[in-house]
């Protein structure tokens, strides 16, 4: 099962690329691909919000009864405005890009984009049961600061990709619809605060379980829906208590890029540019810490690890680079501290980023403060 996923051209790059590699670590039949749309040939409309009950509740829709088988971190003030579209301007994205690149029409679309749509909904599935958007904005407001936005994000791809599939019919997908949630995929959320109960549990009920077991879907399909669905609740769940437990994630040095991913964030990847990464290795390298001034001793090894990971052929140019890094004259080396500590503070939060940061007193060692039985190296 080829299931494209589409980025609107507002949804950054950061968040696509996370929310894919979220999806791709699930082995079974379904596939997914990247396929970037960048472009929006609808114009979104501003929305003027009152308050925030309008905001956190759903319009109603009914969907007709026949089968379709045959044919940024914090919660927002009120009032406020946003932007959104029809559901019809959405779909038709998904309908241009089938056209554009020749969908076979079993392929899944779903676009994944930060314009909001005018029921207010997460998400939703067009008539033929094939076309899906998924709004990837305001997740803050629902988990306040404590949410990796990728995880929600994928969670609806996950479970809007499971309905297409079990139901012959949006009217069919409304009659089995939970109106009280019960920590269930097939909970409504009416009040989309509610969303919040259905991803902790990431569950489904035992009505629901005989509704897919009646549809004798694939065996390995399930799995991969349900391996996703669970992996994704273990890491909210994780990154919950990593407030009060302070644990530090292990890390992964992962092929011959030397790419580096924390194990328990959903081998989510800090994405460090190759003369960042080099910098990083480096440190990750010697525990007992290098002094700024004392970089230019080790700038042959410096210089090896960048060697494997630019890309770059001119060696002369690589040299000039690392001798560049190294020298205490220049701000390079800060510029690239503080843009791996960002990066860092980015993926891991305030809390944990002391475990990671390149960090030390001034005039003094440098050094990586992570246990190193936690840092793991795989070809």
């Amino acid at each position: 099962m080829n299931v494209h996923l589409l980025k609107s051209p507002e949804l950054s790059e950061d968040t696509y690329r996370d929310v894919v590699h979220v999806l791709r670590q699930y082995p079974g039949p379904i596939r997914f691909i990247e396929s970037e749309l960048g472009i929006m040939d609808a114009e979104p409309k501003d929305h003027y919000w009152e308050d925030e009950k309008k905001f956190d509740t759903k319009d109603h829709v009914v969907f007709p009864q026949y089968s379709l088988i045959s044919d940024n971190e914090m919660r927002h003030s009120f009032p406020m405005t946003d932007q959104r579209l029809t559901w019809q301007e959405l779909f038709r994205q998904c309908e241009n890009y089938r056209t554009l690149r020749t969908v076979p029409s079993d392929d899944h679309v779903i676009l994944l984009t930060n314009i909001g749509n005018d029921k207010n909904w997460f998400g939703s599935i067009d008539e033929s049961l094939k076309n899906y958007f998924i709004h990837t904005e305001n997740w803050s407001h629902y988990f306040q600061n404590h949410i990796d936005v990728r995880f929600p994000i994928a969670y609806e791809v996950i479970v809007w990709l499971l309905r297409g599939c079990i139901y012959s019919s949006r009217y069919e997908l409304q009659q089995h619809l939970h109106t009280t949630s019960i920590g269930c995929f097939m909970d409504y959320c009416e009040n989309k605060k509610e969303i919040i109960l259905k991803m902790r549990t990431a569950d489904i009920c035992p009505s629901c379980l005989d509704h897919i077991n009646q549809k004798d879907l694939p065996s390995n399909f399930v799995n991969q829906i349900l391996d996703t669905m669970d992996g994704i609740r273990n890491n909210l769940i994780f990154r919950e208590r990593v407030r009060i437990m302070r644990r530090p994630s292990r890390i992964q040095v992962e092929g011959f890029m030397k790419k580096i991913y924390l194990t328990d964030f959903g081998n989510l990847e800090v994405r460090l540019n190759p003369k960042e990464r080099s910098l990083y290795l480096l440190y990750l390298n010697h525990p007992e810490g290098i002094s700024l001034p004392e970089l230019y001793d080790h700038r042959g090894e410096l210089l090896t690890i960048y060697q494997r990971l630019s890309g770059r052929e001119s060696n002369e140019d690589m040299q000039r680079t690392i001798q560049s890094l190294v020298n205490p004259i220049e701000s390079d080396i800060n510029v690239n501290l503080s843009r791996i500590r960002r990066k860092f503070k980015d993926a891991v939060g305030e809390e944990l980023l002391h475990f990671y940061d390149i960090t030390g007193e001034h005039g003094a060692e440098k050094s990586i403060k992570l246990d190193r039985e936690l840092v793991t190296y795989k070809d």
